[in-house]
């Protein structure tokens, strides 16, 4: 503004900078106070248009390009949060209200994300999801819906590897499981919920098509490379005979390991928790994987 020769630019450059904080009619003010003095002051309309120019240009770049690069990450609220602060605030400080809403709604949830007691504004006012991708997959598994459960497995394998989903998300939420299992917060038919969520996951995955230059390590004559639960598929022989342990999160966890094998080129096979002395007594001479 002061290349353009508006008067007393350094004034307009700060106030525009404060009313960055008073939504939606923040930057309309900003730029109406200028241009009206340059309308009055000006010989002709040519300080005015480029004053208008300046505004037109330099408003849409830094509210839609710059500040969302710069601290649109790390503010942390959602659009809906930041509409009912303004609504908030305004109705309970007026003008100054509005003018001070997001830095003070944005102090509030920065305080809310470092005092335990006080999560649940962050959980209200917060832009991150309320539960992880492991405890969103638990509570699903928890309530038996396989359908919820699956589209979160499509969704995660549009960029990611059935093993990192498998390591990432699957054992992560029957780690969840196993520490409510180990509080008595489980009883059968919430355990019984988790192993056939945890079936049916793995049975979907299953059609999950490899890309057309991907085989399985075998049959690439090399040594497969995977490791998913500390097992490394390269110190593993052709053929796998997977037991749990006396739980049925222990089966969960075999169908997990045994499909990562199959998909790594090796013959896995599960047996249920039940049947697990049975069979390592008939088939004395397969590779045992206990997964925990």
């Amino acid at each position: 503004m002061a290349v353009i020769g508006v008067p007393s630019a350094p004034l307009w450059g700060l106030l525009a900078m404060v009313l960055r904080f008073v939504p939606y009619i923040g930057a309309i003010l900003a730029a109406g106070l200028p241009i009206a003095l340059a309308a009055a002051v000006g010989s002709d309309w040519t300080m005015t248009i480029w004053t208008i120019a300046l505004f037109a240009v330099v408003e849409p770049l830094t509210g839609q390009v710059v500040e969302p690069l710069v601290c649109g990450r790390t503010a942390g609220l959602s659009p809906v949060a930041v509409v009912l602060a303004a609504s908030f605030w305004t109705w309970l400080w007026g003008p100054l209200g509005l003018l001070l809403s997001t830095p003070l709604t944005l102090c509030l949830a920065a305080l809310a994300r470092h005092v335990e007691r006080l999560q649940f504004i962050d959980v209200m006012l917060g832009d991150q999801p309320a539960l992880t991708p492991q405890q969103a997959a638990y509570q699903r598994m928890l309530t038996g819906d396989p359908i919820e459960a699956i589209e979160q497995a499509r969704s995660f394998l549009k960029e990611g590897t059935v093993d990192a989903y498998y390591e990432e998300i699957v054992l992560g939420a029957l780690r969840l499981a196993e520490a409510d299992g180990a509080l008595g917060r489980l009883d059968d038919a919430r355990l019984e919920n988790i192993h056939q969520t945890v079936s049916e996951i793995i049975e979907d995955i299953g059609s999950h098509e490899r890309p057309r230059d991907e085989k399985p390590a075998r049959q690439r004559g090399k040594s497969p490379q995977g490791k998913v639960v500390g097992i490394d598929a390269r110190k593993i022989g052709g053929s796998v005979f997977c037991i749990p342990g006396l739980g049925r999160l222990d089966d969960s966890a075999a169908l997990v390991v045994a499909d990562f094998l199959k998909r790594q080129g090796v013959v896995a096979r599960t047996a249920a928790a039940a049947t697990a002395i049975e069979a390592d007594t008939v088939n004395p001479r397969k590779a045992h994987i206990l997964p925990k």
